[in-house]
């Protein structure tokens, strides 16, 4: 899962601010838009009221240019009727139905809400505070690497490997606080370890060392563990207490790799 947060607003187009993103190069396979609906300053609580009952439709269309410098064309590729009975944040689909999100490094967004006036207002482009963002679901590449330090487990696996584990946020009951992702594979280690092994299949140095010296003293209270050998970070996006939106990048959050050590 990757963030991309607004940048810039390059431009207008019938008197709607252009919203540019930078997404990856890799594959999109899934896209959600996050934009923000306000109440205008002051508004009396009997008006907020009233507005308990009503709705505004959000409609995004991604511009395309044909690189002339001509008016882009507009594909709409999401709609959604929301209510106003709070202001606050609000999540789009930008998913086609037909498969991946085709991008190039620039993805440029026009986002219109049908209904919105001086009570209620998009924000998109503020001086201060948060600005729209993109959560993007991308395909996993699948880099070589040595299967002895990236073994995943099988049913039929006894020896030291990766158990695929996913954790959702909601199951831990964190889905108020956390925008995105939904949940993430943590994954663990788990296997064998006791077998006598090559050297070519020890984690370090270290580990080889205590190898020979638990196989030349069978008696002494070594034994060697399966755990993680590689572990990478992973991107959340959550509201603080003040409501503020955060995007932080959480160390060691995911298992990649196990061995003994």
């Amino acid at each position: 899962m990757r963030f991309d947060f607004l940048k810039e607003a390059r431009a207008r187009l019938n008197n709607h601010v252009l919203l540019d993103f930078y997404p990856p190069r890799e594959n999109v396979i899934s896209a959600t838009l996050y934009v923000e609906l306000r109440y205008a300053t002051g508004l009396p609580r009997r008006v907020r009221h009233m507005l308990r009952d009503h709705s505004v439709t959000l409609y995004v269309f991604r511009a395309i240019s044909d690189g002339t410098g001509s008016t882009p064309d507009l594909d709409l590729v999401a709609s959604q009727r929301v209510p106003t009975a709070h202001g606050g944040w609000r999540r789009l689909n930008l998913t086609p139905p037909s498969g991946p999100l085709k991008t190039d490094h620039r993805l440029t967004l026009l986002v219109d809400c049908v209904g919105c006036d001086t009570l209620v207002e998009l924000v998109l482009f503020p001086p201060n505070g948060s600005r729209p963002f993109l959560s993007l679901g991308t395909e996993v590449s699948r880099s070589r690497r040595s299967r002895r330090h990236a073994l995943t487990c099988e049913p039929s696996t006894t020896q030291c490997c990766k158990q695929p584990l996913w954790v959702g946020f909601k199951e831990l009951g964190w889905d108020d606080w956390i925008i995105a992702p939904k949940g993430y594979w943590a994954n663990y280690c788990m296997g064998d370890c006791a077998a006598r092994r090559t050297p070519d299949t020890f984690v370090n140095f270290h580990t080889h060392v205590l190898e020979e010296y638990r196989n030349r003293n069978p008696y002494a209270s070594i034994t060697p563990c399966c755990a993680p050998t590689k572990l990478s970070s992973m991107s959340l996006i959550y509201f603080d207490p003040d409501l503020n939106i955060i995007k932080t990048d959480l160390p060691k959050m995911v298992v990649d790799e196990c061995g003994c050590t």
